[in-house]
């Protein structure tokens, strides 16, 4: 599996078109929403970043765990969580 230090370093480095390849890779091969949002939520909680910044992609991940709970489980809904850690990302450097 791809590491998800890769994705979160990506999202890091505003690479959202590298990372989007790489969400939608795993959705093709039948990795479940909910395995891939706790993936990215071990990664993030690991980062070498500002804990201002962990705690902003924290917030950002429950949400969309709490929206894929709630059955709205599309890789939609996991770019939009890509492009929402990016935005974050850029706001908090």
């Amino acid at each position: 599996m791809i590491s998800y230090r890769f994705i979160v370093h990506k999202q890091r480095s505003i690479l959202i078109n590298t990372v989007f390849q790489i969400m939608s890779h795993l959705w093709t091969l039948g990795y479940a929403a909910e395995d891939i949002i706790s993936t990215i939520f071990r990664g993030a909680k690991q980062l070498k970043v500002s804990e201002e910044l962990i705690l902003e992609f924290v917030k950002e991940i429950g949400l969309t765990h709490l929206r894929i709970i709630e059955g709205s489980n599309s890789l939609l809904q996991m770019s939009a969580l890509l492009a929402r850690l990016c935005l974050v990302s850029t706001k908090t450097t």
